[in-house]
């Protein structure tokens, strides 16, 4: 992914690795951080989001099993948290 900083409109010109042109693509997905080519954090916010839910799911339906609290614990903070505490560090960067 190629990241303009610049104030001009006009699109970069192409960037050149070992003699081929590097793809220029809108979002790319590293190290399970989504990266846009704007610096906006909405595409990989979305994506949390929608595995946070995803897992939420799993915890409401252990607590309808009226499983102990402490398993509920030992659910949320591998699961849950890690989820959704993954790379916080690069969001306060900005």
């Amino acid at each position: 992914m190629v990241v303009d900083f610049s104030k001009s409109k006009s699109p970069p010109s192409p960037v050149c690795i070992s003699g081929k042109d590097v793809e220029t693509v809108s979002s790319y997905r590293f190290l399970g951080v989504q990266l846009d080519n704007k610096l906006e954090w909405s595409t990989n916010t979305d994506a949390v989001y929608k595995k946070a839910m995803s897992r939420l799911y799993f915890l409401r339906r252990l607590r309808s099993f009226s499983v102990c609290s402490r398993m509920l614990h030992m659910f949320y903070q591998p699961v849950m948290a890690s989820t959704i505490s993954f790379a916080a560090v690069c969001w306060g960067a900005g």
